[in-house]
């Protein structure tokens, strides 16, 4: 009997995880939490996760950009720092990013003793100019990433000619649901037993 109990448990619980999938930064929040005096215009930061690109190779300064992607001059007021609220806990395997063609961007997890971590280098551009996509202006495939579980997410400048910017971000992957209370998990273990002996 104790078997059949455990392995309803168990059931529930690996079925309960989905494949990674989805974007889980869209929509999500956006803040600005360091060098706010460098924005160079007041478009809301939310731009980031709007789901929504830039044509590829946008100039920098096209209408199109300023109302698009947070643009900052790191000189008029330091470097400026995003930051992306998850709203719970995500595991995430992959990363798409527009930015200018001409930057260098640092992409970091908060882990689990609430450090920020490296995750992915938004390198120089090769090719094109404007504003491109990485790591391809199909602004469909996804860098992989190791998997990395976390709740929120920075983007820092690195390199750059002090002109930088960034239109959208995107992150493959899935919300972890909370834990069950251990009531919970005892009264549906309790419960696929009585239908067993029914």
């Amino acid at each position: 009997m104790a078997r059949h109990w455990q392995s309803g448990m168990l059931i529930a619980i690996v079925s309960a995880a989905p494949a990674l999938a989805d974007n889980v930064a869209l929509n999500k929040t956006v803040s600005v939490v360091a060098g706010s005096e460098s924005l160079l215009s007041a478009t809301a930061a939310g731009v980031v996760t709007d789901g929504a690109f830039l044509t590829e190779a946008t100039a920098y300064s096209a209408p199109s950009a300023i109302a698009g992607a947070v643009r900052w001059n790191s000189g008029a007021g330091g470097p400026v720092t995003l930051e992306i609220d998850l709203g719970g806990l995500c595991t995430i395997d992959g990363i798409i990013a527009q930015a200018d063609d001409n930057d260098s961007l640092l992409i970091s997890y908060l882990d689990s003793n609430n450090t920020y971590q490296p995750l992915y280098n938004v390198a120089y551009a090769s090719t094109g100019w404007g504003f491109v996509t990485r790591p391809s202006g199909d602004q469909v495939t996804f860098a992989p990433l190791t998997p990395v579980n976390t709740t929120k997410i920075r983007i820092t400048e690195t390199g750059g000619d002090g002109f930088y910017g960034i239109s959208e971000l995107q992150l493959r992957g899935v919300a972890i649901p909370a834990p069950a209370p251990v009531a919970a998990i005892i009264a549906s273990g309790a419960l696929a037993l009585r239908r067993r002996r029914a």
